[in-house]
């Protein structure tokens, strides 16, 4: 009926096993169990248990409660939600896609900056390399933040401020037919319409199409206000917190070309890039 609470299915996990079907019998009748669960790496059990909620926080508060009244809170482990795993592979695939795809858009731009302090032009491939791996690094970004929505809190937020600067890039560059000519003339864009106008009142005189922005004092940018040494320590922490729950996790994460740049070790001239070897 309208206006009840959404239905969540969580799991208890045990520190035990179920003894013999008696045990499996008494705990379907006296508990609302959906399916029991294997816990993975051993033979504990985690009970499938619905129950009516607002919020992810009140679900597991819930689903303890109503286990530990019948087989004690001295054999709960902990409560998580049936889609955790689902909901941590999604984090932590965007989260290493962005990180990706945000390394090769840096070698790029470290390219483009080596090569104008030569005096050598970049031509025309490094260009679009830049810019290509520029749109989807935003395109990996914004599926990041889908994806940490769908866990509802369990990890640490992105930065309000990081997050609205790759909400507002993303669907300038996902809808480019329609907002890139509004940008040809940035001392005096228009017509202006949903995130065009939101980046003009952010960024007067700026561009969101730029694909190669750096300075020696902030490194390499994104956009206006959107750093890649900030993103890339956010990913970091992020990486760390999602692992501490999932450690299997880890088994997916490769090693990611390295940095361009000089580095923190450099001091005031981290940003500028390393000497070819």
């Amino acid at each position: 009926m309208l206006g009840h609470m959404p239905r969540r299915i969580m799991l208890v996990h045990l520190n035990r096993r179920i003894e013999g079907d008696d045990e499996y019998r008494r705990l379907s009748q006296a508990l609302p169990i959906t399916a029991f669960h294997s816990t993975t790496g051993n033979a504990n059990v985690a009970l499938g248990v619905e129950v009516e909620a607002d919020t992810r926080a009140t679900a597991e508060r819930a689903a303890y409660h109503l286990v530990a009244v019948v087989v004690g809170a001295d054999q709960i482990v902990r409560v998580t939600g049936d889609d955790d795993i689902m909901q941590d592979r999604q984090v932590i695939f965007w989260l290493l896609a962005t990180r990706q795809l945000l390394r090769a858009w840096e070698l790029n731009v470290a390219e483009h900056v080596r090569l104008g302090l030569i005096n050598e032009p970049s031509g025309g491939p490094l260009v679009w390399s830049a810019q290509l791996a520029h749109h989807m690094a935003l395109v990996g970004a914004h599926n990041l933040l889908r994806a940490l929505d769908n866990t509802e809190g369990r990890y640490t937020t992105m930065p309000a401020q990081m997050a609205r600067e790759i909400e507002v890039l993303r669907n300038l560059h996902e809808h480019w037919d329609e907002q890139w000519p509004s940008f040809y003339n940035v001392e005096n864009p228009g017509p202006l319409k949903r995130s065009g106008q939101h980046f003009a009142e952010l960024h007067p005189g700026r561009s969101p199409y730029w694909a190669l922005g750096w300075s020696s004092a902030e490194g390499p940018c994104l956009g206006p206000g959107l750093l890649a040494g900030a993103l890339h320590d956010y990913l970091d922490a992020l990486q760390t917190e999602v692992l501490a729950v999932a450690p299997d996790l880890a088994l997916f994460i490769e090693p990611v070309e390295p940095s361009p740049w000089m580095g923190r070790s450099a001091g005031r001239d981290q940003w500028w890039p390393r000497p070819p070897d």
